[in-house]
């Protein structure tokens, strides 16, 4: 392995100021994502291009140009509000959006940045960027009156690391501090490795390293414990910083041999890479707090659909619905407690006898891995503690799984399972998610089952009670026929208290009673009962009139 070694001092003053405003509009084109980058300095009341970079047939035609007009004192980001020369440079350039920065040396403005592209207006985090970038600008612009190249790189330094702290929190501040270390420090690479437990990983990069350099810096990332340290890799010197104590991240810095920065840009980096360490921490929490809210936006969703309807059947078809695409599984499956025992209330994407998988799956999460509090595995056929279900999982065609039980109020009412493809395991985040989901959906669940419950309680009750009313009823009519005959004994009244009660009882318009006539050819209405004093005229209309008899052999034989 290369061994490490002290960096030449005073390697970095070999950069001109010419270099240094080409990697500056270098820089500022690629941090800003902008089709031409224009530096320009103020020389004889005239603006004169330094340096620019873009397409070769816009910047051949910019470069060594000059302009006669003042610099502007304010940022521009209006076409409409450029100066005519430096609007002409934007049609050149087919620019629908422009950034136009002032650089200001000793409080005067000595040059200005220009970014220039085609589409979309500029952001805030490249408007930052761009202010970072015209600092460095002034900065090159004080070194040349000043002759301090070794003291441009050490403000530079200095003035990046304040600017990561103001830089947007829009998930890319890696990718910004690789690309303004580098500006800054004249490196020829950058990049930021994470420290994981078993890997170390690009997180970020800016230049060209190779496979080979890049297994080695990898590797020298990994085993870095202090603060820093620079080592020789072939014709390159690496320099590392840790990000974090422990290290959580190593920032690393290539430069050649004989371009090394000298002591005192070490002491810079240093403040840099605490700056950069502040920096990645609070995207950390960011994206943390971002990835928490998302949760539970999912969460609060697939609950509030589940719970909408008070419907069992609903909130099962919901889980196993909204679950495969918070998850990115296709198998899924939910099981409930049906006396003593597990049976599929839902499911999706798989068959076979898993329910047999999923008792198994409760007994380990109950038993073993209760601390856990779930049942994890990447190839479950050969999972020591699946061996008595082997042959159920080898017919279902479950590979892998991820069960959580499901308790509410304290009570296991059942198990809630996905089942990825071999080898694929949950990540900590959707393990998470899952047992949150298992929680809130293991009461739902419960509530939509006592909702049901007691909706067919209260159907039973209101059948019983509308059987005791009709019973009711009956008992009264009968009492109150049995009441008129034994009152009155007058076979009228009777008549008259059977048709009311008839009305009453079975809800019907009118009841009619007819008797046949003394000749017993005719039906002659005896009592008529109407259940409304408005249809009476009608009724007796209808029923008044007697109704013929026809004889009929058995009529006559009974006569």
């Amino acid at each position: 392995m290369p061994g490490a070694r002290s960096a030449p001092a005073g390697a970095s003053a070999t950069k001109t100021v010419a270099d240094a405003l080409r990697t500056v509009v270098d820089s500022a084109r690629t941090a800003a994502a902008a089709d031409v980058a224009v530096v320009r300095v103020v020389e004889l009341g005239t603006l004169g291009v330094y340096a620019a970079a873009g397409p070769p047939a816009v910047t051949a035609e910019i470069e060594g140009s000059r302009v006669t007009a003042s610099p502007p004192e304010e940022e521009i980001a209006e076409l409409d509000l450029l100066p005519a020369p430096l609007r002409g440079v934007a049609q050149r350039a087919q620019a629908d959006a422009v950034l136009v920065m002032p650089v200001r040396v000793e409080g005067q403005v000595a040059g200005t940045l220009e970014l220039f592209r085609t589409g979309r207006r500029f952001t805030s985090a490249e408007q930052q960027a761009a202010r970072v970038l015209a600092a460095q600008v002034a900065l090159a612009l004080q070194a040349r009156t000043d002759g301090g190249a070794a003291a441009v790189a050490s403000s530079a330094l200095e003035l990046a690391a304040d600017g990561l702290g103001a830089a947007a929190d829009d998930g890319a501040r890696a990718e910004r501090i690789v690309r303004v270390a580098a500006a800054a420090t004249n490196a020829d690479a950058c990049l930021i490795w994470r420290i994981g437990a078993e890997r170390v990983e690009a997180l970020a990069r800016t230049g060209s390293v190779d496979a080979g350099t890049g297994r080695v810096l990898a590797e020298s990332a990994g085993r870095l414990r202090g603060p820093s340290s620079v080592e020789q890799i072939g014709g390159t010197v690496a320099i590392s910083l840790a990000l974090g104590q422990p290290p959580f991240a190593v920032l690393q810095l290539l430069f050649p041999s004989h371009a090394a920065p000298a002591d005192t840009a070490m002491r810079s980096l240093a403040g840099f890479a605490a700056r950069a360490t502040q920096a990645l921490r609070a995207e950390e929490r960011s994206r943390e707090t971002r990835r928490e809210l998302e949760r539970t936006r999912d969460l609060l969703s697939v609950v509030g659909q589940a719970t909408a309807h008070l419907s069992l059947a609903h909130t099962l078809q919901t889980v196993v619905d909204r679950i495969p695409a918070l998850l990115d599984v296709a198998a899924v499956s939910v099981y409930l407690r049906e006396n003593g025992r597990l049976e599929t209330a839902a499911s999706r994407e798989v068959g076979g006898p898993h329910a047999v998988v999923a008792e198994r799956l409760l007994d380990l999460a109950l038993g073993p891995f209760r601390v856990r509090g779930f049942v994890s595995a990447a190839d479950a056929s050969r999972t020591r503690h699946l061996a008595p279900v082997r042959g159920a999982l080898a017919e279902s065609e479950i590979e892998a799984v991820h069960a959580v039980p499901l308790v509410a109020h304290g009570s296991v009412i059942g198990l809630l399972a996905v089942y990825p493809p071999h080898g694929r395991a949950l990540t900590n985040e959707q393990s998470e998610l899952l047992l949150a989901l298992a929680g809130q959906i293991a009461v739902a669940v419960q509530n939509a089952r006592l909702h049901e419950e007691t909706k067919q309680l209260g159907t039973e009750r209101e059948q019983a009670l509308e059987a005791e009313r009709v019973a009711a009823r009956r008992l009264s009519a009968l009492y109150e026929i049995s009441r008129s005959f034994t009152q009155s004994l007058s076979l009228d009244r009777t008549l008259d208290a059977v048709a009311s009660t008839l009305v009453e009882l079975l809800g019907v318009d009118v009841a009619v009673i007819r008797v046949p006539d003394e000749r017993g050819e005719s039906l002659v209405a005896q009592a008529v009962h109407v259940s409304s004093p408005q249809l009476q005229p009608a009724m007796d209309v209808v029923f008044a009139p007697p109704e013929p008899v026809v004889p009929t052999p058995a009529r006559r034989r009974l006569a």
